[in-house]
């Protein structure tokens, strides 16, 4: 028999779960998957950071084919922060890690700072 305060605690993650704010970082995330040209793009900036950190050990810093890699990494990378699905994943995200953020303290802040001594 579960105790009442594991049956209190699956409430609340199911709470959350079905909560307005994670309903819409879910709805988000869904329009991602089905967004081809992001999923190239993240794919891109993926690829281009693999060969990047692989070479910078190799290479030095002013390489002009590291310089090269560097250049068409970083374009990527502005690119994929600057599309709106992705401005918009990290808005909706930044709601629910501040309400996460701020169950934990509450239910957990006290203990943790007795306990350590912070």
């Amino acid at each position: 028999m579960k105790s009442e305060l594991v049956v209190e605690l699956e409430n609340l993650k199911e709470m959350l779960n079905n909560s307005k704010e994670f309903k819409e970082l879910e709805e988000v995330d869904e329009e991602i998957q089905k967004d081809v040209s992001f999923k190239v793009l993240a794919s891109t900036v993926k690829q281009y950071s693999e060969e990047y950190h692989r070479f910078e050990k190799v290479l030095k810093f002013d390489d002009p084919n590291l310089v090269s890699l560097r250049r068409r990494y970083s374009n990527a990378k502005e690119s994929l922060d600057n599309h709106p699905l992705y401005k918009k994943y990290l808005e909706k995200y930044k709601v629910v890690r501040d309400m996460y953020k701020y169950i934990n303290d509450e239910l957990f802040g006290e203990i943790i700072d007795k306990k350590f001594n912070i």
